[in-house]
């Protein structure tokens, strides 16, 4: 042994071990061989029930959602937040609200609608999902974008209600978009985003996107309804107008409460 070299040596522990495992593979069988047949028959069975737990056929598939499962789950998520507004007008003399338009729920109480939704002399009021009446006050109106700003009297109530997710980035042109419109009884309306517009800002300096222009087929009732994202997001809300239909960004609309919030500061 002396006399063998470190590659020789591992040839000699290579050949052992094969001549030792020919040996327990004989002596294997033969034990098996003079064995009740049921003996092998099981280590046949365990060995066929491995090869199936491991079998590549029987890995979970993962189902890939559709578009149309998305845009399900988006509506669904937002329906909640998407309110009546109500108005009682002053120069009538029935109590009765009556509704007005749609809009939907934001952050910190601020309910996001069309103008349209909010005349001069009259009483607002904020109908939700689970068909509760909270009386509002209008608190911004934008003449140039076209929407309003309602928020609850009583904001204690608000805090306890369900209220939509505002994208903080813009659609693409091509994205699907899902419009929730209706003043009483909600539609949805799918569409793809045709284009976005940028308008200057007063002085020139950058540019605010102002209007999204998408294929939804939008009539007058969804006027103040939000345009949804299919991740659930409200984009903007849809103002329908005689000259064409549009909905105003998020953007703006986050603008809108931060004014309203600066002016109840001072």
């Amino acid at each position: 042994m002396n006399d063998l070299n470190k590659h020789q040596l591992i040839l000699l522990v290579i050949l052992v071990c094969f001549i030792v495992s020919m040996a327990t593979a004989v002596s294997t069988v033969a034990l098996l061989e003079n064995q009740p047949a049921s003996i092998p028959t099981t280590i046949n069975r365990i060995v066929e029930h491995t090869i199936e737990k491991v079998s590549p056929g029987d890995t979970p598939v993962v189902k890939q959602e559709t578009e149309d499962d998305l845009a399900a789950k988006a509506v669904q998520m937002n329906l909640p937040n998407v309110v009546t507004v109500m108005i009682r007008a002053w120069d009538v003399a029935s109590e009765a609200k009556v509704p007005a338009g749609v809009g939907v729920l934001a952050n910190d109480g601020f309910v996001f609608t069309a103008l349209t939704s909010l005349p001069e002399r009259a009483d607002f009021f904020i109908k939700t999902s689970d068909g509760t009446v909270y009386e509002a006050v209008a608190v911004a109106k934008d003449v140039s974008s076209g929407v309003g700003v309602l928020t609850f009297r009583d904001k204690t109530k608000a805090a306890k209600l369900s209220h939509a997710t505002l994208s903080s980035v813009l659609p693409e042109t091509g994205d699907t978009v899902l419009a929730i419109g209706g003043k009483e009884k909600h539609t949805i309306r799918k569409g793809i985003v045709s284009s976005v517009e940028a308008a200057e800002s007063g002085d020139g300096a950058e540019k605010v996107f102002s209007k999204i222009y998408t294929t939804a087929d939008l009539i007058s009732q969804d006027s103040g309804g939000p345009l949804l994202s299919l991740k659930g997001e409200v984009l903007g809300v849809d103002v329908v107008t005689k000259d064409g239909n549009y909905a105003v960004p998020a953007q703006i609309l986050l603008g809108l409460t931060k004014t309203v919030g600066s002016a109840a500061g001072r």
